[in-house]
Order: structure tokens, then C-alpha cells, then sequence
């Protein structure tokens, strides 16, 4: 196993770069050993020659005996004009003398003998002697991929780079490093409507007509659904206004009876004193409203009795059913029926009737009413949105 120097995840021995992060591990020398070598520092450094010249920190000026005969500043042992350590200086106890007929010896010619107060050549400190100067180290590049090693058959999407087959775990190529594509996404189930087929017509499914024919029909039972609840969605939104408003009571513009009892009459019904009140003879006897003006009839307020106490309401008879009929201003008409509590008091009705300009009260049934009396309706009260 290889061990990625950059993340620390486990390759195989054949992987050259890593799975994870796509790091270059290096590339394996082939069976035997013969494989390309990476390059060390010291075959990366070059060679001495002859002409080589390490740079140095001293005065250009003034070049030192190293320098000038192109050694280096530690080779003192080699300059010319030096002495070597290890052998003693002219002149001293230690030192040998030249046999006769040598080259170092006095009685040749062509060798001047040292004068016995020389010095031997300065030798600068080792501050200002020259230094050798270490090349830059080369970094090494990322080779080019390579055809892929033979490798055992391994089940995996191959490279679109190398064709290198990879296993699914991995990301990056094992063999060239390029990053592997993304799994595709699973494909999503086609819409009901594209799946319906017409066995009869032979129809495929997802057909552009099949498609166009549904969408209508769809768009057509809409149209009648709409026709059809109109009047109830319309309804619908005039009880939310009605419940949202503020009733406003409205009177009437003309007030008349189909008969009454003498000293009550019709308008005592709307004048909003409760000890007056309309006096019908009998049952079936009605009392019709006029308005000037359409409105919404929200609600009916009714005070049967001749009073609203307890001894002037039971004096006479009192009515206990009745038929409203509503007229709008095109004539159409509209039938409720109210029944009221033989109480005295108020007791008030909800319509929900637009469009009004017409509203008649019918007698049905009447309590309390015995011969000698009549039926006393105390007082009505309308109220619009």
C-alpha cells in the first residue's frame, strides 16, 4: 500500500496518484528493478571543470592566489605557492634539505634559492576567502500520462483521459490523476399524464395530442365548474361582506296595509314608539314597504304585541308566523317565512337579500287572538349593509 503524502490515505502499490485529493505519489519502477529513477540531489548537482569559478565575497580588486589559479578557497593544500600543513617551512629545524642535482636544490640554476627573511604569500582570512555557491534544486515536474500499466482487470468506470479502469470509491484517476466525473443523477418517473396511453386509439404515451386533448378537457370542465358554482361562490363572498359590515338601519318611503283596525294604523308600524302599532282585523292580512333606492336587506327586526310589557302585550292577539316577500327592482320576487316567540320584545331576522326595493308582511298564524281582539304588530325595523 501507498500512503498519499498530502491527505495520508492508502493506495495500491500500481496507483500513481492518489484516489482522494489526486496528489502525484510517484511513478513505480517496472518489474526487475529498471524503471525511470527519481533524481537525487547529487546527480542533480554539476560536475567540476576546468574553468569553474565559485563565486566570492572579497574585493574584486584584489583576488586572492585561490581565485586567480581557480581552486577552491579550502584546496590549500593544492595552490601553488602554498605550503601544505603537514610539511615543515623552509629554514626550519624540521625541514629537510633538497638533495644535490634536485629540482628543489640549491645548485640548480633554474631555481632561485628562497632568501632566508622571505615570507610565504598571504593567505586571506577564512571570511574573505571564496565560498562555493549550491545551485538551485530543480523541482520536479509532473510527468505526462503515460499509456496505463498492464494491471489486473478491475471493475470501475474507465478514465475518459488514459481509459484506466477505477474503482467507484475514487475520484481522481489512478494512473494519469484526472478528476473522475460526478455519478449521474437518477433519472425522475415521467409525469401521469405523460405515461396515459389509449389502448383503443393506439395512442403512444406522452403523445403531443394526447396531451392537447387532455389539457382541453381539463380547461372545459373548469369553465362549467365555474358556470355552475357562480351563483354560490358569489353567495358566498356576499355573507363574508355581510358578516365583515356594519348594519345601517334604512325606513322605508311609503308604508301600506290591506286592512287595518281603526286608530291603528299601517305607519304606526314604522314611527319607532313601541306603545303604537299596526292592528290587522284577521289572519292573511298584510302590510307592504316601499324603498326609494335598491339596497341589501341584511336583517328584520320585528316587536310583536300591542307593548313591551309584559301586561299591554298580552291585551291583545299577537302574530307568531309570517311571509316575507322580498321584490328586487326587476321584478323578481322572493318568498321567506319568520316565525317569532310570543314574548314581547324585539326579535330580529337575518335575509341576506340584495337588490331590494319591496318587502310585504303575511299573516299566517297568530297567538293569543280570541273574538274581541285583533292582531297588534308594535313595530319594523330594516337594516342594510
Amino acid at each position: 500500500m501507498r500512503v498519499c503524502p498530502q491527505c495520508g490515505v492508502s493506495n495500491q502499490d500500481t496507483d500513481d496518484f492518489c484516489g482522494n485529493c489526486g496528489t502525484y505519489l510517484g511513478r513505480q519502477p517496472a518489474a526487475g528493478g529498471t524503471g525511470p529513477r527519481r533524481p537525487t540531489a547529487a546527480s542533480r548537482r554539476p560536475a567540476a571543470s576546468a574553468d569553474y569559478r565559485p563565486a566570492t565575497t572579497a574585493d574584486p580588486a584584489a583576488p586572492s592566489t585561490a581565485a586567480t589559479a581557480g581552486f577552491p578557497a579550502g584546496d590549500a593544500d593544492h595552490r601553488p605557492g602554498t605550503t601544505a600543513p603537514d610539511s615543515p617551512a623552509p629554514g626550519s629545524p624540521g625541514a629537510s634539505s633538497p638533495a644535490p642535482g634536485s629540482p628543489g636544490s640549491s645548485s640548480d640554476p633554474a631555481v632561485p634559492e628562497p632568501a632566508a627573511d622571505a615570507q610565504p604569500p598571504a593567505v586571506p582570512p577564512p571570511s574573505e576567502q571564496p565560498r562555493a555557491v549550491r545551485p538551485g534544486k530543480p523541482i520536479a515536474r509532473r510527468p505526462p500520462p503515460s499509456p496505463a500499466a498492464a494491471a489486473p482487470a478491475e471493475r470501475g468506470t474507465p478514465c475518459p483521459n488514459c481509459g484506466t479502469l477505477n474503482s467507484p470509491d475514487r475520484r481522481f484517476c489512478r494512473h494519469c490523476g484526472t478528476l473522475l466525473g460526478e455519478p449521474a443523477p437518477a433519472a425522475r418517473p415521467q409525469p401521469w399524464w405523460r405515461r396515459v396511453r389509449l389502448r383503443r386509439l393506439g395512442l403512444p404515451a406522452g403523445s403531443r395530442w394526447l396531451r392537447r386533448v387532455v389539457t382541453l378537457g381539463l380547461l372545459g370542465a373548469l369553465v362549467v365548474a365555474g358556470l355552475m358554482l357562480a351563483p354560490a361562490g358569489r353567495g358566498a363572498i356576499e355573507d363574508v361582506r355581510d358578516k365583515l359590515a356594519t348594519p345601517q338601519p334604512v325606513s322605508p318611503s311609503q308604508v301600506t296595509a290591506s286592512a287595518s283596525v281603526p286608530g291603528h294604523p299601517a305607519a304606526a308600524a314604522v314611527d319607532g314608539v313601541t306603545n303604537r302599532y299596526w292592528g290587522a282585523p284577521k289572519l292573511g292580512d298584510s302590510i307592504e314597504f316601499a324603498f326609494s333606492r335598491p339596497f341589501r336587506l341584511l336583517a328584520i327586526v320585528i316587536t310583536p304585541g300591542a307593548s313591551t310589557t309584559p301586561d299591554g302585550y298580552t291585551r291583545q292577539g299577537r302574530p307568531a308566523d309570517l311571509d316575507v316577500i322580498v321584490t328586487s327592482s326587476g321584478g323578481h320576487t322572493r318568498s321567506l317565512r319568520v316565525n317569532l316567540a310570543d314574548r314581547p320584545g324585539p326579535q330580529q331576522t337575518g335575509t341576506g337579500i340584495s337588490d331590494v326595493v319591496r318587502l310585504r308582511l303575511v299573516i299566517r298564524t297568530a297567538a293569543g287572538l280570541t273574538p274581541g281582539r285583533h292582531i297588534a304588530l308594535g313595530e319594523v325595523e330594516f337594516f342594510r349593509r
